[in-house]
């Protein structure tokens, strides 16, 4: 079932694991299929559609995976561990296609962290966007 971005900021709470969920080829090459959020109140699964390379937001997993790893205390997801989501944007490329989403985690400490998942090549790519602030 599909979950709308406001849902996660409104009720979700605080992360408090990640889960990155692969692919494995015969050659053991392993593809980030999907990213499983636990939250305190809810769960959500950010998965490839590999037809189009687009992103879902869903409450269970659509496709079968081989792996599954925590990598909650592994960077960039430990800083956003414990902190609860302020803003999630839904990211749409020039074709049209909603291929990443982007959230803004924020806790008790001074900083925010802002983290991507972007689809490329049918599978998914985390990123941490540079903090930098342009003053012109």
């Amino acid at each position: 079932m599909q979950i709308e971005t406001w849902e996660i900021t409104d009720d979700y709470g605080k992360l408090l694991k990640v889960e990155n969920l692969f692919w494995t080829f015969e050659n053991q090459v392993e593809m980030l299929g999907a990213c499983h959020f636990i939250f305190e109140n809810g769960d959500v699964y950010h998965e490839v559609l590999t037809e189009f390379d687009e992103i879902t937001s869903n409450s269970e997993l659509q496709d079968q995976f081989d792996v599954t790893k925590d990598v909650s205390a592994e960077l960039p997801w430990s800083v956003a561990i414990g902190k609860s989501v302020l803003w999630i944007w839904k990211l749409t490329n020039q074709q049209g296609y909603h291929d990443a989403i982007q959230y803004s985690f924020s806790g008790p400490e001074a900083r925010d962290v802002i983290l991507q998942l972007m689809v490329e090549a049918s599978q998914i790519r985390v990123l941490e966007p540079l903090g930098f602030e342009v003053r012109i």
